[in-house]
């Protein structure tokens, strides 16, 4: 397992849907494995639906689907595996006791109330596929107050491309007058 499978990689919407699929991980042009982004931009779609809130995050290079569950409770105090009619408990809520599930189901519910819409978040979550489609299944949504977040995360993405996801850099030019170095390059001796 690489280091990008497991932490939030920041990512721009371009890069996030350009990603093909894997089994449980996506894998980015540089050959990294990654299975956890972060995205910052604005809510530009909305809707609520009894079990989770579905949203589109546009960072400027394109439009993010999100889906944040809010099925917490509806799940508190099923039997895990389920019974045919209703569905099964997922893995990060089995066996937990009621009082966590309680605590995650407020936590959702306050994620949700941070990804309204027209409002500058951050997000963070896993990769999933839905029919087909990318989405970032959402874990935690930040409500940004500094207007200059969103060009911060772009900066942030093209240094993390260049340095981490297997993009090549421009050479460093050599400064010789202070270094005192007068070596040749290799290109020099041509």
């Amino acid at each position: 397992m690489g280091p990008t499978e497991d932490a939030h990689v920041k990512l721009l919407a371009r890069e996030l849907l350009g990603l093909a699929g894997r089994s449980a991980s996506f894998c980015m042009a540089g050959g990294r494995a990654v299975s956890r982004a972060e995205a910052v931009g604005v809510v530009v779609a909305w809707e609520r639906r009894e079990k989770l809130i579905r949203f589109l995050l546009d960072d400027g290079t394109g439009c993010i689907p999100c889906v944040l569950w809010l099925n917490h409770r509806l799940l508190a105090g099923r039997p895990p595996g389920g019974d045919g009619r209703s569905p099964a408990i997922p893995r990060h809520l089995a066996g937990r006791p009621p009082s966590e599930v309680e605590m995650l189901a407020r936590a959702a519910e306050g994620h949700a109330s941070r990804a309204q819409m027209g409002a500058l978040v951050r997000v963070r979550g896993r990769l999933t596929a839905f029919r087909g489609t990318l989405q970032l299944t959402v874990g935690g949504v930040v409500a940004e107050r500094d207007p200059n977040a969103e060009a911060l995360h772009w900066l942030q993405c093209l240094r993390l491309a260049r340095r981490c996801h297997g993009r090549p850099t421009p050479p460093y030019p050599i400064n010789r007058s202070a270094t005192g170095n007068k070596r040749k390059t290799p290109s020099e001796d041509g």
